[in-house]
């Protein structure tokens, strides 16, 4: 289970997720007068309600929403005379439980439901259609879209286009006007839609960064992620964000400049809900049963129940009544199967609250005690000048999936390292370790270990390596054998830095390369550089035959074009290249990684960077 920390954010109310919508109270009956009159326990729960309604005789699947003060219930049901699935959407009375309008769609397999104002919206993602129904459930309006992503605002008038290329297409459905805004996302996906944001995550083609943002529906106004580190799920509500970050299980939950972090176990997740504003955490039984914790807006725990009795986990929407102060839900019974309508009505609240971690632990790295306390600050000083995170001593890690490392504890290898990778870092130009963030990676880290072993050693032979590059969703990182020369600088790590970094600046090559379509780079140009008749050995054991001696500084650049750069690069910057200056094979390469790094970059303010210095 998660941990509880002091509570440092005060979660505002949200509004609803799809299908919620401002509710006239003077319209709803009473509990008495209301479907919850006749609802009974659910598995001796105190809380958790079965509502008895012929709506839901025969149902499995079904997905809930709020159309105004109903219920919408949606679900496939098999027609074994058509033999197909037949598309249902049932408006069911909150006073009578029974279903007063009906849509069924025969053709229709990819559906997804918009709740507005005083639509319903029914979209085929197979074809990008969209099917606008008044609140009798008649159909008003049909549109085609160029997007799998569209969303429209609450009276219908406008829809938003997500595309592939363009960025954000604004159409005005009576005016039959349309107009580009937010041009520079690529790669949307939509993480939320409720009645008033859409919450969605991108890459920005000018930072190559993954990140996310929300576009209020109704007004036009787009509002961006306020974390520098990538969003993998999202959702928003009156100022609000519950955000699942590229970190192993971590949140980040509140206001823009009040938020905090919870982490969680690998199968809990955290929730904005359904126009309550409540906080909901998730998790689960030893029977794969949910359980379900609700924390108000300002963090007070609420409530908790055990959804005993349901098959596997809690799959889709809770529907939040403040007039009732519940959540309806529908679940699967493990008794037969079937549909269960349940509501959970929420108990007093209590003193409790949501506890946080404060922002500041994100990325944050413990300082250690294996050595002085002077190399931890020194570590931690020499990485905030360049924007990078330098791990020394036990703070790095001993087993990776290739390699097994030794801990280096010896301060002065420690401390030549240090001054080492500090002269390294200087020579690249301002601002380039930002720009190498690219993607999800927010973090560059290097690992300053002892002797870095393969796991393909055996008991009579060690197989060691130097360095070796990796990524998690969230970072890269460089793990480097430090040990040292006890010279001022190790020039062995030095090169061994500029040779793992270029790996780093091969990988956003490729990545920018995905949405620009004139980049330089590209690994076809790359090729047809080397010899028609050669092709890399894919392996570090290969030879170099004397007719390819003029392309390739030694074997191991024969091995693949990843190594091939990295040997370039790194003899340039370590000012080697000049032995191979009458290689034409060679230098075309190099010149043609110089250009490629220049254009995948923003490099217009660079001055001559170190290994451009063979160009003279």
């Amino acid at each position: 289970m998660r941990k509880f920390i002091q509570i440092i954010v005060s979660l505002l109310l949200v509004l609803s997720i799809v299908g919620c919508t401002d509710t006239n109270v003077s319209t709803l009956p009473t509990i008495e007068h209301s479907i919850l009159a006749n609802r009974t326990q659910w598995r001796n729960s105190e809380e958790l309600y079965e509502v008895e309604t012929h709506a839901f005789d025969s149902v499995q699947g079904s997905s809930l929403y709020r159309f105004q003060e109903d219920l919408l219930s949606t679900y496939y049901v098999y027609n074994s005379e058509l033999k197909k699935s037949i598309y249902h959407v049932d408006r069911i009375s909150i006073t009578s439980g029974e279903v007063v309008s009906s849509i069924q769609i025969k053709d229709m397999m990819t559906p997804e439901v918009q709740v507005l104002e005083e639509h319903i919206v029914i979209k085929d993602l197979n074809d990008n259609s969209a099917y606008v129904y008044d609140d009798t459930f008649t159909l008003v309006e049909e549109y085609t879209f160029d997007s799998i992503y569209f969303v429209f605002n609450t009276t219908a008038e406008r829809a938003y286009v997500f595309t592939e290329g363009n960025g954000i297409e604004v159409i005005d459905l009576v005016n039959d006007t349309e107009s580009i805004v937010f041009e520079h996302a690529r790669d949307i996906t939509l993480t939320e839609v409720n009645d008033t944001y859409v919450a969605f995550t991108y890459v920005d083609i000018d930072t190559l960064r993954r990140t996310g943002a929300v576009l209020d529906i109704n007004l036009g106004d787009i509002e961006a992620f306020p974390l520098d580190y990538s969003p993998k799920n999202m959702e928003y509500g009156n100022g609000t964000w519950v955000a699942e970050l590229y970190t192993d299980t971590t949140y980040v939950v509140g206001k823009s400049e009040e938020l905090g972090v919870v982490d969680t176990e690998k199968l809990e997740t955290i929730s904005l809900m359904s126009g309550s504003g409540h906080i909901l955490h998730k998790a689960f039984n030893k029977e794969w049963q949910n359980i379900l914790t609700v924390y108000d807006s300002t963090g007070k725990y609420i409530d908790c129940v055990e959804l005993v009795g349901t098959v596997n986990t809690l799959m889709q929407d809770m529907v939040w009544y403040e007039e009732y102060n519940g959540y309806f839900m529908t679940l699967m019974s493990d008794e037969d199967g079937m549909d269960r309508l349940l509501f959970w009505e929420l108990a007093e609240e209590s003193s409790e609250e949501l506890e946080m971690q404060s922002i500041d632990t994100l990325g944050h790295v413990e300082v250690g005690h294996s050595v002085s306390e002077e190399l931890y600050k020194r570590a931690e000083e020499i990485g905030d000048m360049y924007g990078v995170d330098i791990l020394i001593a036990e703070q790095c890690d001993t087993v990776f999936t290739d390699h097994t490392a030794e801990l280096l504890v010896e301060e002065e290898d420690i401390e030549i390292a240090l001054e080492t990778i500090k002269a390294t870092l200087e020579t690249f130009p301002e601002g380039f370790f930002d720009q190498l963030k690219h993607d999800t990676y927010s973090t560059i880290e290097l690992q300053l270990t002892g002797m870095l072993a393969k796991n393909t050693s055996t008991e009579d032979i060690t197989y060691i390596s130097q360095a070796f590059v990796y990524s998690e969703e969230d970072k890269l990182v460089m793990v480097v054998d430090s040990r040292g020369t006890h010279s001022s600088i190790n020039q062995v790590l030095q090169q061994t830095m500029y040779h793992e970094f270029s790996h780093m600046i091969d990988k956003r090559l490729s990545f920018r390369s995905r949405y620009v379509s004139d980049a330089v780079y590209s690994e076809e140009v790359w090729n047809s550089l080397n010899p028609n008749s050669f092709e890399y050995y894919g392996h570090y054991y290969g030879v170099l035959l004397p007719e390819y001696r003029e392309y390739f500084i030694d074997p191991y650049a024969c091995s693949n074009a990843d190594e091939d750069r990295a040997r370039i690069l790194e003899y340039a910057a370590m000012g080697k290249l000049d032995g191979f200056k009458d290689m034409d094979g060679i230098m075309a390469k190099y010149a043609y990684y110089c250009e490629s790094i220049r254009d995948g970059f923003y490099s217009s303010e660079w001055e001559e960077v170190v290994w451009e210095s063979i160009n003279d």
